[in-house]
């Protein structure tokens, strides 16, 4: 019997739904959805990533930045590698979030833009456990 996790109900959703809209962005242009198909290969990309950058089972990794699809993506993906994701608030000082990762013992971390990217480069030497440091990508959301 398999245990009833947040990854595994997105993954049989994919299956059981696959082109049902699991969430919209608001582009320029309106609202677009995104179905579960490709939300579902999404995190599980960004899974294989994770592991492949050296995530382990245990393992943890914070999210700079403001509610966005690719902080779901990631927070999900983290439990899908067996691991979690620890958030951090965009207004954090650079401080703060020093603390945060350190503290979460993260050896990954995804940043919003190059504001929070600056904010981990400030406190780079004091956070001996980080490995990685990912940047979002630019969207054209509005």
């Amino acid at each position: 019997m398999s245990t009833d996790t947040i990854p595994r109900r997105l993954l049989s959703r994919a299956k059981t739904n696959p082109f049902d809209p699991a969430y919209y962005t608001r582009r320029a242009d309106g609202w677009v959805a995104t179905d579960f198909k490709t939300f579902s290969d999404h995190t599980e990309t960004a899974a294989r990533a994770l592991m492949t950058l050296g995530f382990k089972p245990g393992g943890s990794v914070c999210i700079l930045g403001f509610n966005c699809p690719e902080w779901t993506i990631v927070d999900l993906a983290a439990m899908m590698a067996g691991g979690v994701a620890a958030g951090i608030y965009t207004t954090c000082s650079p401080n703060e979030v020093s603390y945060i990762v350190d503290h979460s013992e993260a050896e990954i971390v995804l940043v919003e833009n190059k504001h929070q990217w600056d904010k981990i480069e400030a406190e780079r030497a004091n956070l001996p456990k980080l490995k990685h440091v990912i940047l979002m990508p630019q969207s054209e959301e509005i």
